[in-house]
């Protein structure tokens, strides 16, 4: 009996680790975060994005906030640093964990984007250093070699890394108010309109970057995430530069991350410090930075009073992921139904454009064409025995209709009986040399031209009615049988 109770505790103990085990944590992971990930990563690769909104996190910020040190600091790779506009147009970045016994310092890399009327453009990337100039080519070819912006664009770039969370992001402009030279005169208002595009849909988490060391209740770009979410439930703030806040102004920092300021996000606040310009200079690397920063929140005086689970770039990523997965599980429902009703409405619009174009699409264009003109020409003498004009053989009588009506309203405007005896008076006065039987053509004349005066209303009326019949008509044939020929409709 003993021993059998030794068994059990000794399957209980053995199960209990294994479930605790790195490899059982890591496959859990695995089954229940990347394939949400993947799915919407997947489905954004194949274009649904543009009939349907997909969850996504997007970044937005003020001009020089620290939105690149902080995506840099997530995604292990630098991207273009500098004075005013950086990114200039959106950055899709796709972070892909690497597990396995082999994937420790394995990196791969990845861009995609694609310039209107061409094909895509690919590049794989070696290592994580050739990142940040495969970007500024990228936005070079989108946005063009000035300081503008694009707003139609895109650039993808996948990062697979064991260094990484699994996460997706959208990295857009910096919020801007004055153009410098080289920009266009309204570059604020193409940011605005851009960031506007992303962060309005109800699928997006918003991911506002606000420095430490501005008044946080009026940043332009907190204010922009306020617009499209008042009440905050998907907006996560990111407090940057938290080393650089000055004396007494750290007590304001901890109520806004602890959810007791001003600035209420359901989502929360994280606190984080970044790699500065001296930190690079001095080659500080990015791992060697996350180190530091989290000793920064660890021994600093006011912050160390903060959870560990809200300060740091670490404890952010982690975060991110899990809002983003969390996210993607409520929209479902949505999704699917929304997929299916796209995809519903892309076959009805197949089946319009029928079976596939024979080898021979000039012969197939000219026999369409002159179908079209035979069905059109048959609907003018009102043939509607022929099946080809599908209910739209009534042109003839439709326009017989319209010449009625004109004749209903020129029957009163005709010379009456009393009319036609001051014209016989007129003739009569004004006899000339005229053989028998003919009248002064001068007389003739203004009679007739004062009565048709009369009927040019009518008339006109009666015209723009029969041409709206043929118009419509035309269109209607068109719709029908030239459904598959758009520059012909």
């Amino acid at each position: 009996m003993s021993e059998s109770k030794k068994s059990k505790r000794s399957v209980k103990a053995s199960s209990s680790k294994s479930k605790s085990s790195p490899s059982s944590l890591a496959e859990a992971y695995d089954q229940t975060v990347r394939p949400y990930i993947d799915l919407v990563d997947s489905l954004r690769s194949n274009g649904v994005d543009k009939d349907v909104s997909l969850p996504s996190v997007v970044v937005i910020g003020d001009q020089s906030t620290g939105k690149s040190s902080v995506l840099e600091a997530i995604s292990g790779v630098q991207l273009p640093r500098g004075t005013g506009i950086v990114t200039r147009c959106a950055l899709e970045l796709r972070l892909k964990k690497l597990r396995g016994k082999d994937a420790e310092g394995q990196w791969k890399g990845r861009l995609r984007y694609v310039k209107p009327g061409e094909e895509p453009v690919i590049k794989n990337l070696a290592n994580a250093e050739e990142v940040e100039e495969a970007v500024r080519e990228a936005q070079n070819a989108l946005a063009g070699e000035g300081k503008g912006v694009c707003e139609d664009g895109k650039i993808e770039l996948e990062v697979s890394s064991s260094n990484v969370p699994d996460l997706t992001l959208i990295d857009l402009p910096g919020i801007t108010r004055v153009a410098v030279q080289g920009q266009p005169y309204d570059i604020g208002e193409q940011v605005k309109r851009l960031i506007k595009k992303h962060i309005v849909k109800g699928e997006t988490i918003i991911l506002c970057v606000i420095p430490c060391t501005s008044d946080i209740a009026t940043t332009e770009a907190l204010q922009f995430a306020q617009e499209v979410d008042p009440e905050g439930d998907r907006t996560l703030g990111v407090l940057t530069r938290a080393d650089l806040t000055g004396p007494g102004e750290e007590k304001t920092i901890i109520d806004i991350v602890q959810q007791k300021g001003d600035v209420q996000l359901k989502l929360g606040c994280t606190a984080v410090k970044c790699r500065s310009q001296k930190d690079i200079d001095e080659t500080m690397s990015l791992e060697e930075a996350l180190d530091a920063e989290e000793k920064f929140f660890k021994h600093h005086e006011v912050f160390r009073a903060l959870e560990p689970s809200t300060t740091g770039i670490r404890q952010l990523a982690l975060r991110l992921t899990r809002q983003l997965v969390s996210h993607i599980q409520a929209c479902l429902p949505n999704l699917l139904e929304d997929v299916e009703k796209a995809l519903t409405d892309t076959r009805e619009k197949l089946k319009t454009l029928g079976s596939p174009l024979p080898k021979d699409k000039q012969r197939y264009l000219i026999e369409a064409l002159l179908k079209f003109g035979k069905t059109l020409s048959a609907a003018s003498r009102g043939d509607s025995l022929l099946q080809e004009l599908n209910g739209h053989g009534h042109l003839f009588n439709d326009v017989r209709s319209c010449f009625g009506e004109f004749a209903k309203s020129i029957r009163d405007l005709c010379p009456g009986d009393g009319d036609l005896e001051k014209i016989k008076r007129l003739v009569h006065d004004r006899r000339g040399r005229e053989l028998p039987g003919f009248e002064n053509y001068g007389v003739f004349e203004w009679i007739a031209c004062r009565t048709v005066k009369k009927f040019e209303k009518p008339a006109l009326a009666c015209l723009h009615s029969v041409k709206r019949l043929v118009e419509q008509l035309y269109l209607d044939l068109a719709a029908d049988q030239l459904e598959r020929f758009a520059n012909l409709k």
